[in-house]
């Protein structure tokens, strides 16, 4: 995936960012995390279907349980990128803040996953949809462009999914030696609200689950 945008975006459509593929390796690894982490969540009740109608237990630990499976693979790559940047574009000053969007991307993920885990049990077809909806995501999410190029009244609109700011903070404190308190802070504030809907969402409908399921 990295080698075709890598050489679409550099070859054919000659995009300017300072450091482009470890911009592109970044916002990468952070979305295929996030897509990842929502489809095994989404999927992981009805997958574990036959122990959850003979023993009662939490539903929300299947649901944390694939978060950390794709969690691992998120480290994995990360560890990787994280030694390329050092080698290539050397130590950043920030780089001790990186746990932090990267709890935030956790966070996020997991947020949207719980409520997808629930929608899923009652709408089968959502598997379909949000297979269309990630793939849109991708899109309006700087991922493989840079926001600064787009007219500011859409940087607005961008900066309002979530993991655009996410991947932003990974290339400021990685990439451009970059801090905006601000921007921080609004940023762990959304994740963590996605979160705490989603997982209060689920508690409240988690004893239906055996029904539907």
């Amino acid at each position: 995936m990295f080698s075709i945008y890598y050489l679409i975006f550099t070859r054919v459509i000659f995009v300017r960012i300072p450091d482009y593929a470890l911009y592109l390796l970044l916002g990468i690894i952070g979305y295929n995390f996030f897509k990842d982490c929502t489809f095994s969540a989404m999927y992981s009740l009805h997958s574990k279907a036959s122990i959850i109608k003979k023993v009662y237990f939490p539903r929300y630990l299947i649901v944390y349980s694939s978060t950390l499976t794709a969690f691992f693979s998120l480290f994995a790559n990360f560890c990787i990128v994280l030694t390329v940047c050092f080698i290539i574009h050397g130590v950043s000053p920030l780089v001790f803040l990186i746990p932090i969007p990267v709890i935030c991307l956790i966070l996020f993920s997991a947020g949207v996953g719980f409520l997808l885990t629930i929608l899923y049990v009652h709408f089968r077809d959502l598997g379909q949809i949000w297979d269309v909806l990630v793939l849109a995501i991708f899109w309006i999410t700087p991922v493989v462009y840079n926001i600064d190029a787009l007219p500011e009244s859409t940087q607005i609109i961008v900066f309002l999914n979530p993991l655009a700011r996410i991947f932003m903070l990974f290339r400021h404190y990685l990439l451009y030696d970059y801090f905006d308190l601000r921007f921080l802070l609004i940023t762990i504030g959304i994740s963590l609200l996605i979160y705490v809907v989603g997982f209060y969402v689920f508690r409240k409908y988690q004893d239906q689950i055996a029904e539907y399921i």
